[in-house]
């Protein structure tokens, strides 16, 4: 059996050009990250899982890593006058 535990953080996702991608700082509001569920990939569970509270850790992931495989199906066209200029 596979403990799990939650994590509460907050996080930024930089992308490799050095731009922030995401921030949980940005919203003020910290995610809370499901460890041991299978709710991650394993590549970032393991840089979660020896995390202290009070911890900080910086690591680069692929985005294979990060996000699993690239889903065709989950691509969505719009067009452009959906969105507010």
């Amino acid at each position: 059996m596979t403990s799990s535990r939650s994590l509460l953080c907050h996080m930024n996702i930089v992308l490799a050009d050095g731009s922030t991608a995401d921030s949980t700082k940005a919203s003020g509001k910290p995610a809370r990250l499901n460890v041991g569920d299978g709710s991650l990939s394993p590549a970032f569970e393991a840089q979660l899982i020896d995390l202290k509270e009070g911890d900080k850790h910086q690591f680069t992931l692929e985005a294979v890593d990060a996000f699993g495989e690239s889903n065709p199906d989950a691509i969505h066209y719009m067009d452009r006058s959906r969105f507010p200029a």
